[in-house]
């Protein structure tokens, strides 16, 4: 069965939790280009507080935001 790689719960478990995509640059700078992550939508919540709205970082930023997102404990 298939997981969310932050807290490793299983996506459509008893819970509910549902998977969702998190586009590692953000739609709204970048147009949906380059490669998405599988999330719980949980997960994906929290990333995305973690991600600046307003203001547009470097590509290399958003994949270290989503690096340590996912390392962290």
């Amino acid at each position: 069965m298939d997981s969310c790689p932050k807290c490793n719960q299983p996506f459509r478990n008893k819970n509910g939790q549902r998977k969702s995509r998190h586009h590692i640059l953000p739609c709204r700078f970048f147009s949906g280009e380059g490669e998405t992550i599988p999330l719980c939508q949980n997960c994906h919540q929290k990333l995305e507080m973690l991600i600046p709205f307003n203001t547009k970082l470097k590509r290399e930023q958003y994949i270290d935001i989503v690096n340590d997102f996912l390392s962290a404990g």
